[in-house]
This record gives structure tokens, sequence and C-alpha cells, in this order.
């Protein structure tokens, strides 16, 4: 009788050690996952602001992240006729002198009417929908909806990326990550 009872005992416990381990590796696979989703998002917006960083509206309108437009632009140049890289204020909006070409003049207002109807975010949001997407074979999706014409320009050009990942052998879906981004052109908004 004492036999029975301790092989039921050892029964029992080995069973609910089973049942925990499996509990730990599926928790340790869907970690796994998460992780492996972290990853697929920190690349995908390391691109995007790789993007953010060449894009410009210095030639007033279209914006463009493309760099032979860019470099072909005379309003990306400082006064002294210096083509100026991501960083100077020259490259993110058009460059405005004391007395102001009538072109330069024209292109400043096209740039102004970008910021306050959110045109700066649009642009940039088509831009990100062309680069490659996030990874689906991960089960990683990316969508990216824009602020409205608003009083406040950056809040007309903000971008908010939301990323949604699946877990296999899941059947919830998790929002993984919201982003907000202003494209850096729009901080040179008058």
């Amino acid at each position: 009788m004492e036999m029975l009872l301790a092989c039921g005992l050892m029964a029992l416990l080995l069973g609910g050690a089973a049942t925990t381990l499996a509990v730990a590796n599926r928790s340790s696979a869907r970690q796994g996952t998460l992780s492996q989703l972290d990853a697929l998002i920190d690349q995908d917006l390391a691109t995007i602001q790789a993007l953010d960083r060449r894009f410009t509206c210095c030639v007033g309108s279209p914006c463009t992240a493309t760099a032979d437009t860019i470099s072909a632009a005379a309003t990306c140049r400082d006064a002294g006729g210096v083509y100026r890289s991501p960083g100077n204020e020259n490259y993110y909006s058009p460059r405005q002198s004391q007395t102001p070409t009538a072109a330069q003049t024209a292109q400043w207002t096209t740039f102004s009417a970008a910021c306050s109807n959110g045109t700066i975010g649009t642009t940039f949001q088509g831009l990100i929908a062309a680069l490659p997407a996030a990874s689906t074979a991960a089960g990683l999706s990316r969508t990216i909806s824009t602020g409205t014409a608003n009083s406040d320009q950056r809040l007309a050009n903000r971008l908010q990326i939301t990323y949604t990942g699946t877990i296999p052998n899941d059947n919830r879906a998790v929002i993984t990550r919201v982003v907000n981004l202003v494209p850096i052109a729009a901080n040179w908004c008058p």
C-alpha cells in the first residue's frame, strides 16, 4: 500500500514538473519571438531615420530624399554657394537671405504652405512606403497615419508608425510598438 501511494505521489510530481517545463518552454519561445520582432522594428526604424536625415524641402516643393535632386538644388547651398549636407539649416528648408530673390520668396512660400497643410508629413510617408516593408515573413507589419492640418505645424506633419507583430501558434496579434515621428525638415517650418 505504501509503495502504491509513493508511486502515485511520484507520478503527480512528475506530471506537475512536466507541465511547468512545457509552460516555461512556451514562454521562452514567445519571449524569443518578441525579441526578434523588436530587433526587426529597430532595424526598420534605423532605415526610416536615415531617410529622414536625407529628406529635405530646400527646393521648396516637392520635398525629396533623392541625392541627385538635392545636390543640384541651388537653394540647398549656403550664401557662398557651398552645398550643405544634412544637419545644416540650408539643407532642410529653402535658404532665406536678407534680400531674397523672387525665386527664393516663391520657394519659401511653397515651403510654408507645405508646413501648414501637412504636405511634408504626407510626402515623407510616401517615401517610407517605398522602403522595403518591415519583415512580413516574421509576422511584422507597419502602418503609418499622418496628422491633420492644424495651427500647430509640427502636429500637421507628425507621422504615427504602428508596428504589429504576430506570434506563431498564438491567436493574439500583439502591437509591439507605436512611434511618433516629425520629419526633421518640418522643424524649420515658420
